[in-house]
């Protein structure tokens, strides 16, 4: 009997180790599993993502046909709602990337963060969950040596070039839309300032100036400056690193030459001037006129205009600076209005960005919308990608590549674009009498439409495309992303809390 006990107790033992040691052994491979599947949701978020733009870039796959996705899961189309004011969800969605649950499942998140959009994806695999974090950008779709993607023209002479050159029309269609701008999600990364404005200017009302010169005048700004904003850091040193938003009605001016600013956000409804030797660092900056960066100021961040964005002097914008300038978004891409233009009757500047005199930057240089160009100056130097939808003015030197409308020679006078001169009207009183009983309506029309003058189309003028400064390739292009709202999609940071 005692002998028996002995047994059992032995056997009961060995049976519990062992299914300790099983447990233990299995407990890595779930918590993989786990993490694996929060990562597949991070893929099924991207590709909700690029099923949803406006156009299909791989239309010759149709990766909307049923059998593409076949295997892959259910499909999400219900999370993207396409009657929601935004283009992403609102709440969390849960998917399952795998042909079958026995993977595991999971939810995720997606959001706009800026330029970029934020997916957070839980996943889970019976008692356990991992969470994964990822970012999702532009992606420049060039091969390493292309160094310029134009819309018109044949390829440039002058300057030095150095690389391979594209012409954007002679691109298969599925490519040509990477070089187009996705609109709707333009409007999405720039509808956070927007309501932000919005919401100061119709609150408040512009009222006197705002002094900051020291670091606890910063701490005792309110959140709406109801006038102008002026930061002084030649009396006393000023350093500030915050993730406050802060709204302007009025204009900004950062000036001295002891004030760093580390982290803020500022949304203007008038200018931002920048100068002396100002520091801003990982800032994002947003005005609805111009934004000025000057004299020896250093600037990293967001930089978002809707007029235009200048920098002069021996100012240095990066290392990974992001320049945006929205321009006037109408479909019939007319110019603003120039006052000097029309002071001086010369025609108005077709460039929205100005990178000129010894001003540095490195990072990617945005004009969209009208005017949509970029001019550098001959002793200024980028390092990145220069986006313009007008034309591009390069007469200093660029490390990386340009895509543009065309390039400009803007040594030589500017000439205005030509007017549509309307048709001199028929004499339609001698047709009129007495014809008003022996023809109709109809016959009237037909003769009034064949005594019009005829119009005389003009033949195209072929676009010269004029270097005037340097392009070389820039050994590490990959590493500058754009805003989700251009080129292809691509994941760009990966992290679990």
């Amino acid at each position: 009997m005692i002998f028996a006990v002995i047994g059992i107790a032995t056997v009961l033992a060995f049976m519990r180790n062992e299914h300790v040691l099983t447990m233990t052994a299995l407990h890595a491979p779930r918590k993989t599993q786990a993490h694996l599947t929060a990562r597949a949701g991070v893929w099924a978020a991207l590709k909700e993502i690029t099923d949803t733009t406006e156009t299909d870039t791989l239309e010759e796959i149709n990766t909307l046909d049923i059998d593409f996705t076949n295997g892959l899961g259910p499909a999400l189309d219900s999370a993207f709602d396409s009657s929601s004011t935004s283009l992403f969800p609102d709440e969390p969605f849960e998917a399952n990337p795998f042909s079958t649950d026995s993977f595991g499942i999971c939810t995720v998140s997606v959001k706009p963060n800026g330029f970029s959009i934020s997916v957070t994806s839980d996943g889970y695999y019976r008692d356990k969950k991992r969470t994964m974090l990822a970012e999702i950008a532009g992606h420049l779709f060039s091969s390493g040596d292309t160094t310029m993607y134009l819309a018109k023209g044949e390829r440039p002479t002058g300057g030095y070039f150095e690389g391979e050159y594209c012409l954007i029309k002679n691109l298969p269609q599925s490519r040509k839309e990477l070089f187009r701008v996705r609109k709707k999600y333009l409007e999405e990364a720039l509808s956070k300032y927007h309501q932000s404005m919005f919401e100061t200017v119709d609150t408040g009302f512009a009222s006197g100036m705002e002094m900051v010169q020291s670091n606890s005048d910063f701490h005792e700004l309110p959140e709406t400056v109801e006038g102008d904003l002026f930061i002084d850091g030649d009396m006393r040193w000023i350093e500030i690193e915050s993730r406050r938003t802060i709204n302007v009605i009025g204009n900004v001016q950062i000036t001295g030459t002891d004030v760093i600013l580390k982290g803020i956000e500022l949304v203007v409804n008038g200018t931002i001037n920048i100068f002396d030797k100002a520091v801003l660092e990982n800032v994002s900056l947003f005005a609805r006129s111009e934004i000025m960066i000057g004299g020896e100021a250093t600037v990293n961040g967001k930089i978002i205009s809707q007029e235009k964005v200048v920098s002069y002097g021996d100012a240095v914008l990066g290392p990974d600076a992001v320049i945006l300038v929205t321009g006037e978004q109408s479909s019939s891409k007319k110019p603003p209005e120039d006052a000097s233009a029309k002071r001086t009757g010369k025609a108005p500047l077709p460039y929205s960005v100005f990178v000129s005199d010894r001003s540095r930057f490195e990072g990617t240089v945005i004009a969209v919308g009208s005017p949509g160009g970029i001019k550098t100056d001959t002793e200024s130097s980028v390092k990145g990608i220069m986006w313009a939808e007008g034309p591009v003015c390069h007469q200093g030197e660029i490390s990386g590549v340009i895509r543009a409308d065309m390039l400009q020679d803007c040594t030589k006078p500017i000439a205005p674009p030509p007017q549509s001169q309307a048709a001199a009207p028929a004499d339609t009183n001698t047709l009129a009498r007495g014809t008003e009983k022996d023809l109709d309506r109809k016959s009237n029309e037909k003769a009034q439409k064949a005594s019009a003058p005829k119009e005389v189309k003009q033949p195209a003028q072929a676009v010269e495309n004029r270097l005037l400064g340097k392009v070389s390739v820039h050994p590490d292009i990959p590493h500058f992303s754009l805003p989700f709202f251009l080129g292809t999609y691509k994941i760009t940071s990966w992290s679990e809390p």
